[in-house]
């Protein structure tokens, strides 16, 4: 018999189906979950369905396309006739429109032409018949001048005539092609028109130049050396008028001489250019004496400097004026591969000129015996423009030497940003000076051992001979343009290149070199104010004469009001 459980009288619960909210049965929303997954996929399938069936419906029309353009007698697309139409049509009306203009623009400047031609003519008629009338008017006054028996009739009619002979036809009446017109001016005024003889004697006279400038001095002294008669040409300072490069040439006493040089090439700027080269003919024409001097870079030879405006073969037309220079100023080892053929020359520079006995506020070049701080000075303002005609390349590798040898360098450049100078600036070696007055210069270079000039395109290095003057010697690059002539065991060394420098530096520097060094001493006798402008007045006097300076001079003094950018007008 079984056991009576306790559940068995507990009825145990039925399961059942609850409903909804809408009244279907709960387990209805599982079969939904089942129902959306096949929706899905149904979607996709005709989607990729369609997809295909555009990328064939493509196809096939790109492959129709393609046939039909491979075939030169099928017919294009309405499309691209559409749009050859279109391009054709706006073509043509661009075309016609500048026919249009084309046609318009003949017919106004045949209008033109017509127009002034007959203008032309009747300005020309009308002329002429002023012409009789004042020629009968002159007529007339003459027979009643007569008539009256005046004693000044025959000179009122001369006045007559030299006043009728003073009009003229208008400038549009005689010359109605104006081009034709400017040609003829433009040539006018760039020949020369002052007639000077030829010169024919030697080209290069030093001895004869030497001996004349002695004598120029002792026929001053014989006279008692009065100041106001000192004889002597020299090279003015720039000036506002004229423009640089023309430079005036004064005498000992500061007055203008009506010699004027020119000492660079005419600017590369054409207006700028033309304006130099106007003044230049200008002046030649009015009767001034013109000497080209050889002071700037390679002048008259062509400019090699990377970054300047001023170049000797920029304009063809430039060399037919310095072979119109009375003379040439020059510093040229060999001075016919560079000046014109046929001139009288004379070897001048402007560093020549150095007053070597100035004490004044602006500075000093009579040695005042000050500590030597440094071996070399090596002059640099700084800047591409220096970098180049300074010769930097090569002086900064020098200066590495100079440095690497234990010796103290001092320059001028302003800064030294090279990465192998730096250590030498960080230690000393080097010291860089900012741009100073020039007093304050001369005393820099004082108190150097020597001057470093690297240069190469330096024709009138100045510094060479300021710093001889301070009784500084000179180790200079051979191969400079101009300055070489001051080099000699009394006042220097030269040196090649990298190759021979540091035998240069220790000659140089050497006590029984430097016992024999005289520089101030040799420049003195050899150069100097006085005696360049001896030898400038004893060139000029034997390249064009006395009388022709005297009548240079007479042009400049009858008018001392005359503006050198005109003188036509001083006449």
């Amino acid at each position: 018999m079984r056991e009576t459980n306790l559940d068995d009288f507990i009825p145990h619960p039925v399961a059942r189906k609850r409903k909804g909210r809408t009244g279907v049965p709960a387990g209805g929303a599982v079969n939904d979950l089942h129902r959306q997954p096949f929706l899905v996929q149904l979607g996709v399938i005709s989607a990729l369905l369609f997809t295909i069936f555009y990328a064939v419906k493509v196809t096939i029309r790109l492959e129709r396309t393609k046939l039909e353009l491979s075939d030169p007698e099928a017919a294009l697309p309405p499309a691209t006739v559409r749009y050859l139409k279109n391009v054709v049509e706006e073509q043509l009306t661009n075309t016609i429109s500048e026919a249009r203009s084309q046609i318009e623009h003949d017919v106004e400047g045949a209008a033109k032409e017509l127009a002034i031609s007959q203008l032309h003519d009747s300005s020309v008629a009308i002329a002429h018949g002023l012409g009789d009338t004042l020629r009968d008017s002159v007529e007339r006054a003459k027979a009643d001048l007569s008539a009256s028996g005046q004693s000044s009739a025959s000179n009122g009619a001369q006045s007559i005539e030299e006043w009728y002979e003073k009009l003229g036809t208008p400038y549009d009446l005689r010359f109605p092609d104006i081009e034709e017109y400017t040609e003829a001016q433009i040539q006018k005024i760039t020949q020369l028109t002052w007639k000077s003889p030829k010169y024919l004697g030697p080209l290069d006279m030093e001895e004869v130049i030497d001996k004349r400038a002695k004598e120029i001095e002792a026929e001053w002294v014989a006279k008692g050396s009065p100041a106001n008669e000192k004889p002597g040409y020299m090279i003015a300072n720039i000036q506002k008028m004229p423009k640089w490069p023309v430079q005036i040439i004064k005498d000992m006493r500061d007055k203008e001489t009506g010699v004027l040089g020119i000492n660079a090439p005419f600017v590369d700027d054409y207006y700028l250019g033309e304006e130099e080269r106007g003044i230049f003919w200008r002046l030649k024409n009015a009767g001034y004496i013109f000497v080209g001097i050889s002071s700037y870079e390679f002048f008259p030879a062509e400019n090699l400097n990377p970054v300047d405006n001023r170049h000797s073969r920029h304009n063809p037309a430039d060399w037919a004026m310095y072979e119109a220079m009375d003379g040439w100023l020059h510093c040229q080892r060999e001075p016919d591969k560079i000046l014109p053929a046929g001139v009288p020359r004379a070897m001048i520079s402007e560093s020549d000129f150095v007053m070597y006995d100035r004490d004044d506020g602006g500075g000093r070049l009579i040695p005042r015996g000050l500590e030597k701080k440094y071996d070399f000075i090596y002059v640099n303002n700084g800047g591409v423009w220096n970098d180049y005609n300074r010769n930097w390349t090569l002086a900064k590798e020098c200066i590495k030497i100079m440095c690497e040898m234990g010796l103290k360098v001092v320059t001028t450049r302003g800064e030294v940003n090279d990465p192998e100078l730096a250590p030498y600036v960080n230690s000393g070696n080097i010291v860089v000076l900012k741009f100073q007055p020039w007093r304050d210069f001369l005393q820099v270079v004082e108190s150097s051992r020597a001057l470093f000039t690297p240069c190469i395109s330096d024709a009138s290095p100045r510094a060479v001979t300021e710093a001889m003057s301070l009784n500084v010697p000179v180790m200079m690059n051979t191969h400079i343009v101009g300055g070489w002539k001051y080099i000699n065991d009394r006042t220097g060394v030269f040196f090649s290149d990298l190759s021979d420098v540091k035998a240069s530096i220790q000659k140089i520097l050497s006590p029984a070199f430097r016992a024999g060094l005289s520089p101030r001493e040799w420049i003195m006798e050899n150069y100097g104010k006085h005696k360049a402008s001896l030898r400038l007045q004893a060139f000029l006097e034997i390249a064009v004469g006395k009388e022709r300076l005297a009548e240079a001079r007479r042009i400049r003094d009858s008018h001392p009001e005359c503006h050198y950018w005109a003188p036509g007008a001083c006449k």
